[in-house]
């Protein structure tokens, strides 16, 4: 009885066995895929210089309106 088991789930123990290691390869690729698309898009830096272009010219064309008023 143990042997007639063992026969009639052996091919299925074989098809999920391949279907688990088809699944596996398809989302490495995926993943591999997505992260090579993926970046880094803070970067502190670089935010730094182009905020102080900003608020400098902001803060001068402040003083030249306080300027013409007086």
């Amino acid at each position: 009885v143990i042997g007639l088991v063992f026969a009639v789930f052996l091919p299925l123990i074989g098809i999920v066995m391949t279907l688990s290691l088809v699944a596996k390869k398809v989302v490495e690729g995926v993943e591999s895929a997505a992260a090579g698309s993926m970046a880094f898009g803070w970067r502190p830096i670089q935010a730094y210089l182009v905020g102080r272009k900003a608020k400098k010219a902001a803060r001068e064309k402040k003083e030249r309106k306080g300027g013409e008023k007086q």
